[in-house]
């Protein structure tokens, strides 16, 4: 029997055995009843504590209590718990541990206001996250694409909600990682393709190329690219037309030949 097709009389024997794995399996399992997880949250061994961190029956009460818990991987997981509650979250932002801190970050409920005080950590992983996980404030954006690690504003040109006046001053950064992950945002401006189109790397064009974004015209340009790497990308690009895909059929790579002429009988 499956551990998710457990009968809840079955959850909690688990529940009682001395087995720290068969605990574990109970604390893990959505199905096992609240007042149960609320045991379990005590157990003296930490992985049954652990499983009912990543429990989503978990209530925001039990959470709370394990929010307090000396294991900080157990801490991580009460912030990634969708079921926290806000107050847990503002607790947890301020956790000494910045693997917590990142984790709050992550959560979908954490409010702007605390992402936007995440977003000054000290420690750049927290930042990154942040950057990744912001949705709005113009001036958190603009914070983060001026990090002092590439790292940080790297992940600023992953995010498809950065705004794209920020995405266009990323694109002209001299690490081709950041470049890169601008031609690959959907948000990126179809200006801003146009430039990154004739990028000295072709992992850029590449990412134009593969850009579900990126104009038809540009497209048409990238077809001829030297790279056969950049013009597989084209075939394969949602936004191509039927013209480009019959001038692919004569391309020197046969595996861009066969592409272009199997998406061509598709669209047929």
């Amino acid at each position: 029997m499956k551990k998710e097709n457990l009968s809840i009389e079955t959850l909690i024997k688990l529940s009682q055995d001395k087995s720290e794995y068969s605990r574990g399996v109970a604390a893990n399992n959505p199905r096992t009843p609240v007042n149960i997880l609320t045991k379990l949250a005590n157990d003296e061994k930490k992985n049954v504590r652990l499983g009912v961190a990543q429990n989503p029956n978990a209530t925001s009460n039990i959470l709370e209590k394990l929010s307090n818990d000396k294991d900080w991987f157990i801490r991580e997981n009460v912030a990634l718990n969708f079921s926290i509650s806000i107050d847990t979250l503002i607790k947890l932002s301020n956790d000494k541990d910045w693997h917590v801190r990142a984790c709050v970050a992550k959560n979908l409920k954490t409010p702007s206001n605390i992402l936007i005080k995440l977003s000054k950590d000290k420690r750049r992983n927290v930042r990154v996250t942040v950057a990744k996980s912001i949705k709005e404030s113009i001036d958190v954006f603009n914070h983060l694409s001026n990090d002092k690690f590439d790292e940080v504003k790297q992940a600023v040109a992953t995010n498809i909600y950065t705004p794209q006046n920020i995405l266009a001053k990323l694109a002209k950064h001299k690490y081709t990682g950041i470049r890169e992950a601008v031609a690959e945002n959907p948000n990126t401006s179809s200006d801003t393709l146009s430039k990154l189109s004739n990028d000295e790397s072709w992992f850029v064009r590449e990412a134009v190329a593969a850009n579900p974004s990126t104009p038809k015209d540009i497209l048409l340009v990238l077809s001829n690219d030297e790279v056969w790497k950049v013009r597989e990308a084209v075939v394969y690009n949602t936004n191509i037309t039927l013209s480009i895909l019959k001038k692919l059929v004569d391309d020197e790579g046969i595996f861009i030949r066969e592409a272009a002429n199997s998406k061509i009988t598709l669209l047929s």
